[in-house]
């Protein structure tokens, strides 16, 4: 895990899965930086949160 932290690309193909599952799909309770949050939201099917 360590390795793939060097490449976040990497890092973030593998743990987005992890985290989505974490929280049984649900990306709206993981917490997430706010300039990135609609842009996460939108790749997970959440949209936009106001």
């Amino acid at each position: 895990m360590i390795g793939m932290a060097v490449v976040p690309p990497l890092w973030r193909r593998v743990m987005d899965p992890r985290v989505l599952a974490h929280y049984d799909g649900d990306i709206t309770r993981a917490n997430i930086h706010p300039r990135k949050r609609d842009k996460v939201m939108a790749r997970y099917g959440a949209g936009p949160v106001s």
